[in-house]
């Protein structure tokens, strides 16, 4: 992922600290096991992300399974096309492989 601008040495520190999650053998092993990456769309999960938005009163949410090579949309709710359709992204342009830190991701703007 690009980013403008210098990063703080915090905000690099998060990334870095991200980055190791993001490869994590474990992590990985425990994700491939689900059988759930690169899964045909499930309506329950569907119904899941469509209640989120609700809630939380967006536009937008997503259920998403972060791989070390890629971002796969399991669920999204007010996505528009292609993205709903192609379900998956480079892990170089996903900003959820940083929510690996468990930490809040404020974005002002995503594009």
């Amino acid at each position: 992922m690009k980013f403008s601008g210098e990063l703080n040495p915090a905000v690099q520190k998060r990334i870095d600290a991200a980055n190791l999650l993001l490869n994590d053998p474990e992590r990985l092993a425990a994700l491939e096991n689900t059988g759930l990456l690169n899964s045909r769309a499930d309506e329950a999960f569907d119904r899941l992300a469509k209640l989120a938005a609700q809630i939380l009163k967006v536009p937008l949410t997503i259920v998403s399974l972060v791989s070390e090579e890629k971002q796969f949309f399991m669920a999204s709710y007010g996505m528009s096309a292609p993205m709903n359709v192609r379900r998956e992204i480079p892990i170089d342009g996903s900003i959820c492989r940083y929510a690996l830190h468990n930490e809040p991701i404020i974005v002002g703007n995503a594009s």
